[in-house]
């Protein structure tokens, strides 16, 4: 005797075309395989109700940086040790 699931399914089934029918197949064998191998399947992390975007990871990044008043001009000469091309005035606290 089938079940009521067993029965959805096959009523589901007479629906498909046959290609479809094909990627069920393979759909069906590929869930036989994992269960054979003991894969475990992936289950994918709940999504958050507020999740954090790019933007908002940016926009807390933003800001200033403690750093002498010539880095933008000479960021060459603090990260790469390079000589430094301007004169620029040294920075009062």
């Amino acid at each position: 005797m089938q079940s009521l699931t067993d029965q959805q399914i096959l009523a589901k089934l007479q629906e498909l075309d046959p290609f479809s029918r094909r990627d069920l197949l393979d759909f069906l064998e590929f869930l036989r395989y994992r269960k054979q191998s003991g894969i475990k399947p992936v289950v994918a992390a709940p999504i958050a109700k507020n999740p954090i975007t790019a933007w908002d990871t940016l926009e807390n990044m933003a800001g200033s940086v403690n750093a002498p008043p010539d880095w933008a001009a000479e960021h060459d000469h603090y990260l790469y040790g390079t000589p430094k091309s301007i004169d620029c005035p040294k920075r009062t606290p």
